[in-house]
């Protein structure tokens, strides 16, 4: 639709001190809706080496754990649980996984993100109490970013979200994740 707007607004000679605001706005609308759908690929971000997901406990049944994801293909689980503190496992990715998480790092362009979630009021201006926190470490060829994302931020950003939970779903973290026996009083 808006390679049509803009065709016609030039094919007919339309000028844009003519056309209006309106015109302006779809043609901006326009322009960032493609350069949001480019080919993450092609974008000038190195691949990720390698990833951790940290999550704290809460006031509740949390879990707290550190999984650390690399490119080759290796998954390690630390427990950070109080009553199970250190308990390790290990395993592997399926074929393809760390790619599909690289990929979605690149598209939800995380190396944007403020390094705390909760400090920046576009993504956390409403918040509940008493959530986990989920910290990402992404580890490049030339740099380190960290995000540390509470869980009580309600617009957090859903790419960020959407990225803890596949690291999640593709670790099979699930396998290893016990909640705490005692809950915090």
């Amino acid at each position: 639709m808006c390679q049509v707007i803009v065709t016609r607004l030039f094919t007919f000679g339309c000028r844009l001190d003519v056309a209006g605001p309106l015109a302006v706005g779809l043609i901006v609308r326009c322009v960032a809706a493609a350069m949001e759908q480019r080919d993450p690929s092609s974008m000038q971000v190195p691949s990720l080496d390698s990833i951790v997901l940290e999550r704290t406990g809460c006031f509740g049944s949390c879990p707290a754990y550190r999984l650390v994801v690399s490119r080759f293909g290796t998954i390690h689980f630390e427990s950070l649980n109080p009553d199970d503190s250190g308990r390790t496992a290990s395993g592997g990715l399926p074929k393809g996984a760390f790619d599909e998480l690289d990929f979605a790092f690149r598209r939800g362009g995380l190396l944007r993100l403020p390094d705390r979630i909760a400090d920046d009021s576009s993504y956390c201006a409403a918040r509940v109490t008493d959530a986990s926190t989920a910290i990402v470490t992404l580890f490049l060829p030339v740099r380190v970013k960290r995000v540390v994302d509470y869980g009580g931020c309600l617009w957090a950003p859903a790419a960020l979200r959407d990225f803890e939970t596949a690291i999640d779903r593709f670790t099979r973290s699930s396998r290893w994740v016990r909640s705490p026996r005692h809950r915090h009083r």
